[in-house]
């Protein structure tokens, strides 16, 4: 599971009414982190995944963060690469991936 991209074409599919893929596995993510912070862990048990893939999940999230939607929380005792939340462009992107879609 690697989102691809959340600019350029999966924009043109949005205006469509028709999410890519890269849309629906990091809208897949984005609510699964949720409103408040989540580790890879809490992820991959969250995504019904084995806890084993949590190491592969800290490479998804922090592409993610690099794109801006997500933040990875400083300061908080947790495991490695985590624990993460939404931002405020993350939920942004997301109503407007959904809205275009028809499913919000």
């Amino acid at each position: 599971m690697r989102p691809v991209s959340t600019r350029g074409s999966s924009s043109n599919a949005a205006a469509s009414g028709r999410l890519s893929r890269a849309d629906i596995e990091t809208l897949c993510i984005l609510n699964a982190v949720g409103e408040g912070t989540c580790t890879p862990r809490q992820l991959a048990e969250r995504l019904g995944l084995s806890v084993d893939l949590a190491s592969v999940l800290v490479d998804v999230l922090q592409e993610l963060a690099a794109g801006g939607l997500l933040v990875q929380q400083v300061g908080e005792v947790g495991e490695v690469g985590g624990p993460y939340s939404v931002t405020s462009e993350g939920a942004a992107w997301m109503a407007e991936r959904l809205d275009s879609a028809g499913l919000e």
